[in-house]
């Protein structure tokens, strides 16, 4: 499941970056989205899986910080995305 994912969502990307018929602001929000799945599911669900595996059920403060900064940045590239003049 998590290559089929991160290969649709790359698809998604590439598709949008490479058709000139799909610059406007629908299909770049898509890509947004895409690219947010990509970075939940490369993030979020490796350590989810872990824990619900393993005995030891703590994360670091690194990996916390990392995770931490990541969805923020994500986060704010689509609210600045959402921004646009009109």
């Amino acid at each position: 499941m998590y290559i089929i994912s991160i290969a649709g969502n790359s698809a998604v990307i590439t598709l949008v970056k490479v058709g000139t018929s799909l610059h406007c602001p629908m299909y770049f929000f898509i890509s947004a989205f895409a690219a947010l799945e990509i970075s939940f599911v490369s993030v979020t669900i490796p350590k989810l899986l872990t824990n619900l595996i393993a005995a030891d059920r703590r994360i670091s403060f690194t990996n916390c910080f990392v995770q931490l900064c990541l969805q923020c940045t994500w986060y704010n590239r689509v609210l600045h995305a959402c921004s646009y003049g009109v």
